[in-house]
């Protein structure tokens, strides 16, 4: 049951993380598209925007009726780096070659 909550989890961070990274992406290449500034614009903007998704499903799913002390949230934060860097970067990567070609 527990290995069946996990697995659940990871794709509920997937899908979180491959659409907010589209969300992000379509709104900052609207003001910039230099790689070296997008890129990091965006994957931070993941990053938090995932872990704040964990705080919730912390507090939904785990019936914790207090908020999140910052000690916790840094735990998500290290929690969510790992996945929000990979596919994140993997989705940006995507949109970036299509929005190259795109305005090319």
């Amino acid at each position: 049951m527990e290995e069946n909550q996990d697995i659940l989890k990871g794709i509920i961070q997937l899908v979180i993380i491959i659409v907010v990274t589209v969300l992000f992406f379509s709104l900052y290449s609207k003001k910039l598209t230099n790689l070296s500034k997008l890129l990091p614009l965006v994957l931070i903007s993941v990053w938090i925007s995932v872990s704040i998704f964990l705080g919730i499903e912390y507090l939904i799913f785990r019936d914790a009726n207090m908020f999140i002390p910052i000690t916790e949230f840094i735990s998500l934060l290290k929690e969510a780096l790992p996945m929000s860097m990979i596919f994140g970067g993997l989705v940006f990567i995507i949109k970036y070659r299509k929005f190259r070609k795109k305005n090319s």
